[in-house]
């Protein structure tokens, strides 16, 4: 198994732009209580690795925006995928007409899998429609627009590694090198409802306080290694109690060792240092893979 190759966040190919959208993992995910409207307040950390849609925007034959998804996975071609929402929304915000714009969107990158790539989508739609039509959003803006599609897509418009808090879209810059560090990522053969996850979450203050106590500590002293050993996510538990086969999953695949959740799951990711990469080849478990694709080796994203 290759661990997948980094990639440029845009390529120019003729007169259509593409523009690559990374997963992201999280390395820890702390639940902080829950906030008058609803949601659940969010403490994580969060990279994007390299692993990739991509979006494709050219020139289309009509005036509005056309959408087409292609790859491996499938996601919707109407308005409730959030790419089509990012384009019309931003051009009725300025005011603008829609242009004659075709977007294909190319899935390799499961949804309902804890690695934000329907967050990564939109948040690559915003960044390529800036580009594509040189239209010089601020910042300010940009991030208005993404706080409106998603609590996550924030965070891919920054990066490659950020501390989110409220509902994830207050970004913290970390200053923490994963240079050093590989994942590897498994997928099952289901999926996972977040809203399903977290209807089953139960906050514990004095939880939540041990566990911030140790990954502010690891933070502290600027180890990677130490934040992936901890393995913190406080959606496990309920995830595995809103789907058992996700605990049975994580049992088979964990090698001797805990695997980690990524948001609510359902992909799970073990870590381990880029020196013990073949190693690793050796002495790995291959078991009970099929639909979602197996697994990914993949580093920390570098944008």
């Amino acid at each position: 198994m290759q661990p997948l190759p980094q990639k440029e966040k845009y390529e120019y190919q003729g007169s259509s732009l593409v523009v690559n959208a990374p997963a992201k993992l999280n390395l820890f995910l702390l639940i902080a209580g829950k906030r008058p409207d609803g949601f659940h307040k969010i403490d994580t950390l969060m990279t994007k690795v390299s692993w990739y849609d991509s979006l494709c925007l050219e020139e289309g034959s009509s005036p509005g925006i056309e959408l087409t998804c292609k790859g491996e996975y499938w996601a919707p071609e109407d308005e409730s995928n959030l790419v089509l929402k990012a384009g019309k929304l931003i051009f009725r915000e300025l005011g603008l007409s829609e242009p004659n714009l075709r977007i294909t969107l190319r899935k390799n990158i499961p949804a309902g899998t804890g690695l934000g790539s329907a967050s990564s989508d939109c948040a690559a739609a915003i960044d390529g429609i800036d580009n594509y039509f040189s239209l010089n959003m601020s910042h300010e803006f940009r991030h208005y627009i993404a706080g409106q599609l998603g609590s996550d897509v924030p965070f891919f418009l920054g990066g490659p590694i950020s501390r989110c808090t409220g509902k994830g879209e207050k970004l913290q810059k970390v200053d923490l090198s994963l240079s050093g560090v590989m994942f590897e990522i498994f997928l099952p053969d289901f999926t996972c409802s977040t809203a399903k996850v977290y209807s089953f979450c139960k906050h514990s203050q004095k939880d939540y306080e041990e566990k911030l106590e140790a990954v502010n500590n690891a933070l502290k002293q600027g180890s990677a290694e130490k934040i992936c050993k901890l393995g913190v996510n406080m959606l496990e538990k309920p995830c595995f109690e809103a789907y058992p086969e996700a605990e049975e999953f994580a049992k088979k695949q964990n090698n001797g060792e805990k695997l980690a959740l990524s948001g609510s799951g359902c992909a799970f990711y073990r870590f381990f240092s880029i020196n013990k990469l073949e190693n690793h080849k050796k002495n790995a478990k291959i078991d009970n893979y099929s639909a979602l694709g197996g697994s990914r080796l993949v580093s920390s994203n570098s944008w």
